[in-house]
């Protein structure tokens, strides 16, 4: 069983020192590098793309980089774009065929005042079949397309794998086909950068819908050319996969290559301490807060994490934040032991998400079993290198690759593999900074 009395003896000073309440801002970034797969020398013929649209961040994984940002957008009245300053990349502007621009991202959060009349749409299950959805992921797609010039290549044969949690596959993943398939024909701004015109049809046939969890697996089981390079995950480890997201928590436990039990929780995620957070600050300070508004504040510094209330008063919002997730991370580590029995059928634990990410040293302190984050840190090919919070859409990269590996019949040779060894993989990121959009 888990040893609470381990977490129970920390004072509340060492309980929040394990917590890094910055990072769980979903930021805007950008990491462009052009990945090399021997059997895919046209883009026109397959291009793959891995797309995880969440509650808090949609992060996309392509042959061209992968990037992410907040999962917010909001629709503006045209006039409005003459009082709006772009300063930097970071902020994104979405245009339909029909003229309606939406704001996406930090182009909403920076907006810091503004109110959210989509607000249940964009963080609940209404979100699947809206018009938020098709535009995040239009620019999801978009982004998976762009150079490190920040221009679009044309006519891509794109393969595109999503997810859903893993109790909602088998019942939304029609839907999320259909919002899916088809023509798109948009328009996108970068920064301060020329609008830029975006045409795409992409196939019923070639659309993916995984597990989240299941993503996570194969983003350490296989690698970028579509190699299996740890089979014991896949069929002989006792292996739990814990995906902590914004929405929902969700688990997937796999034993001899088969899943033997799997779990979705809405309760324990991130927007569920965020709502306890914002009622205790609600109830101190009269204010509500927004969940989008939560993000704009945690991207700021250590100190400067605070809100005015009555007139002139001044209140850190850094406490009521970390006791939420000391409470939530509690709980989550209870729902396992409970869930999964003490873990005594369980031989690893992996974890990923940023809720997991937040979460993951009071599992290391609680939790009996080798725990790692899904994550690969410097390794002699920086391609297959990568963070946590981009797990599931590695994941659902290398899925693609994989079947079209096998579509194709492809057999690596010595001299290919030698030849890629020698290449000099180039990478550029750019994380970009919250900065406020003035009217």
């Amino acid at each position: 069983m888990s040893n609470f009395n381990k977490l129970n003896i920390l004072n509340i000073d060492e309980k929040n020192s394990h917590i890094n309440v910055g990072g769980m801002a979903a930021e805007t970034e950008y990491n462009f590098r052009n990945l090399n797969i021997p059997f895919i020398t046209d883009i026109r013929e397959m291009m793959p793309i891995g797309l995880d649209v969440g509650f808090s961040a949609t992060k996309i994984f392509s042959m061209f980089g992968y990037h992410k940002y907040p999962s917010v957008v909001r629709k503006i009245r045209k006039r409005d774009l003459d009082n709006i300053k772009y300063s930097d990349d970071c902020y994104i502007l979405y245009k339909t065929s029909d003229r309606d621009i939406w704001l996406v991202g930090h182009a909403v959060i920076n907006r810091t005042f503004d109110q959210l009349t989509n607000e249940d749409t964009l963080y609940t299950e209404n979100r699947l079949n809206s018009e938020e959805n098709l535009v995040l992921n239009r620019v999801g797609i978009a982004l998976a397309l762009m150079k490190d010039d920040f221009s679009f290549v044309k006519n891509p044969a794109i393969r595109l794998c999503v997810g859903l949690p893993e109790k909602q596959v088998d019942s939304h993943a029609d839907s999320y086909i259909d919002l899916l398939m088809g023509h798109h024909e948009f328009e996108i701004k970068i920064g301060s950068r020329d609008w830029q015109k975006i045409k795409v049809d992409v196939e019923e046939e070639n659309i993916s819908v995984l597990s989240q969890p299941f993503g996570t697996l194969l983003s350490l089981a296989s690698d970028r050319k579509g190699k299996i390079i740890n089979e014991n995950l896949l069929k002989k480890d006792r292996t739990l996969i814990y995906d902590g997201g914004f929405g929902t928590i969700d688990t997937f436990l796999i034993e001899n290559g088969n899943i033997v039990n799997s779990t979705t929780d809405p309760t324990l995620a991130m927007k569920d301490i965020f709502n306890e957070a914002r009622d205790t600050i609600a109830e101190k300070t009269d204010i509500m807060l927004q969940l989008h508004q939560f993000n704009y504040y945690l991207s700021k510094d250590q100190g400067e994490r605070f809100i005015w209330y009555n007139g002139n008063q001044k209140y850190d919002l850094d406490p009521d934040i970390k006791l939420s997730t000391i409470n939530f991370a509690e709980d989550n580590i209870k729902m396992l032991n409970q869930q999964y029995r003490g873990f005594n059928n369980v031989d690893s634990i992996i974890v990923t998400g940023g809720t997991g990410k937040v979460f993951f040293p009071f599992f290391q302190l609680n939790i009996p079993k080798n725990i790692q984050l899904a994550e690969v840190k410097d390794s002699t090919d920086k391609n297959e290198d990568f963070d946590c919070v981009y797990a599931n859409s590695v994941g659902f990269f290398n899925y693609i690759i994989i079947n079209y590996r096998d579509e194709i019949g492809y057999i690596e040779e010595a001299k290919e593999v030698k030849g890629l060894e020698s290449l000099k993989d180039e990478e550029v990121a750019a994380t970009c900074e919250s900065e406020e959009i003035t009217e």
